[in-house]
């Protein structure tokens, strides 16, 4: 069953839309009869790959509306980094980006993080959508509707999902832009362990190829869920806009190599994954054991033995 997106409209709730079929032209230029199919792929693939490189990466997220009396906005969160961006997978409709963070403590000493990935895949008809709550569901689409599309799959530091969009890039004057459809996702790291005053936030993303490097912008709304899990409020409106400006990946090479020491790893990590995110419906439970997700797949890193039965393990932190 095709899935009921949110459109929020100031302070109101949430008024239903469907996501609409795609115009098979955007990207190309002539119909798609005189170019085929192919033209729209190929340009996108290049904007995509163009996320690549080293960058230096400024956050920023600012609360601008608030929707409930007595509210009051939170300070601006503005940080910056320095990150890596790998491609780990590159097929004709798939691309797999994986990020590695480097900040520096106040001594000055670099840490490696193992950061977020985005994989963007080419008129998917299998998406796997947040319903809040540690739930995901998937959802089919029908093949019309995503003709042109590309969907954008987040994942967590731990390769657990956050959230999956489908958008379509347009390229108009060297300048590539993908806008998504409106989508649920969880709190942000820099609140779920802080806040408990909403539920999920719903988002639009815009990714944005620049000369300089990319750029990502988000119009979030800030919801809180009924006992249903249905939205029941808005809290407070926030934009967001993370610029990536590409620098010398010599500037890097912590993050290079660390990759290169841990890739495989990483690929068995998602492989273990692969099973509990094949299913219709996942609910992640946030310990078992009094043990967090985190704390399992950490030690996998650098641990064969326990890659080898990290699977099983997964396999119960999911809750029907």
């Amino acid at each position: 069953m095709r899935q009921t997106l949110l459109s929020i409209a100031a302070c109101g709730l949430v008024s239903a839309v469907s996501l609409v079929s795609a115009d098979p032209e955007i990207g190309c230029s002539g119909t798609v009869a005189e170019v085929g199919q192919a033209c729209a792929p190929a340009a996108d693939r290049e904007a995509i790959l163009g996320m690549a490189g080293a960058f230096r990466v400024g956050f920023r997220f600012e609360e601008t509306v608030a929707c409930q009396e007595g509210y009051e906005l939170k300070p601006v969160y503005a940080p910056s980094a320095t990150e890596w961006v790998t491609v780990i997978a590159d097929e004709a409709g798939f691309i797999s980006l994986q990020h590695i963070l480097v900040v520096e403590n106040d001594e000055g000493e670099e840490h490696v993080i193992k950061h977020w990935r985005q994989d963007w895949r080419y008129e998917d008809t299998d998406v796997l959508a947040f319903r809040g709550r540690e739930t995901w569901e998937r959802e089919s689409r029908d093949t019309a509707d995503v003709r042109g599309t590309w969907t954008q799959a987040v994942y967590q530091t731990t390769d657990a999902p956050r959230y999956e969009a489908a958008g379509r890039w347009t390229h108009v004057g060297g300048v590539s832009t993908w806008e998504s459809e409106p989508t649920w996702r969880p709190l942000p790291r820099r609140e779920y362990t802080k806040r408990s005053d909403y539920d999920v936030v719903a988002c639009r993303n815009v990714h944005t190829v620049t000369p300089s490097g990319w750029a990502h912008e988000q119009t979030n709304r800030k919801i809180v869920l009924d006992e249903a899990g249905n939205a029941a409020g808005v809290i407070a409106h926030e934009v967001g806009l993370n610029t990536y400006k590409r620098i010398d990946e010599v500037e890097l090479a912590a993050a290079a190599a660390y990759w290169r020491e841990n890739e495989t790893a990483w690929a068995e990590i998602r492989a273990a994954w692969d099973g509990v995110l094949s299913r219709d419906r996942v609910h992640l439970v946030k310990r078992v054991d009094d043990t967090p997700i985190h704390k399992v797949v950490g030690p996998a890193v650098t641990d064969a033995a326990a890659r080898s039965v990290l699977a099983e393990r997964l396999a119960a932190y999911v809750d029907g």
